[in-house]
């Protein structure tokens, strides 16, 4: 029969109890602390534009995109708006999204502001548009083409609470819409 050494063994309870620890207050650590590494992996994937209407002034209806050559025109309730430019995808779809401020949190930023996106400009190039068009399923709703990209539009899917009863006058947006290039 082994006897343990009493010495022996309390030093390997004590070390198997600080890792214990140690782990455990990593993994609380990292639950408290979850936005701010979404943050981090965030900052990375999206580029918000400098265009909204706090910087604009009095111009601000006027929504001018110089990179992909277009304008729309902007009704009252899109005041204090901003525009995310979403370059995460590099198969030849670019995503404008428009947000507005909401007091909703469940829909946070990275940055802890809460915004929600009315709707949004996708951005084929034609080779992908092409492709788009044949397959079966929803597409986003067409706009306008000009010799290097399609442009379409998709809604919101759901509303924050505040917002559900506004009308952010989508269609006539949409149909300003035009080149300025």
């Amino acid at each position: 029969m082994y006897y343990y050494d009493k010495d022996e063994l309390f030093k390997w309870l004590s070390l198997l109890l600080l890792i214990a620890t140690g782990v455990a207050a990593l993994m609380i650590y990292f639950y408290q602390h979850q936005e701010f590494f979404i943050i981090l992996s965030a900052e990375k994937k999206v580029n918000y534009e400098v265009q909204n209407s706090e910087l604009i002034g009095r111009d601000w209806k006027t929504y001018k995109n110089d990179e992909y050559g277009f304008q729309l025109m902007l009704t009252d309730e899109w005041k204090n708006y901003r525009v995310l430019k979403d370059s995460r995808d590099s198969n030849g779809v670019y995503y404008l999204e428009f947000e507005v401020p909401t007091l909703d949190k469940n829909y946070r930023d990275y940055r802890g502001e809460s915004y929600a996106t009315p709707f949004g400009i996708m951005i084929f190039t034609k080779d992908l548009w092409l492709k788009v068009k044949k397959e079966e399923g929803p597409k986003p709703n067409y706009i306008a083409e000009n010799s290097k990209y399609v442009f379409t539009y998709y809604r919101w899917q759901d509303a924050p609470e505040d917002l559900i009863s506004i009308n952010f006058n989508v269609d006539k947006i949409i149909s300003t819409f035009k080149f300025i290039k």
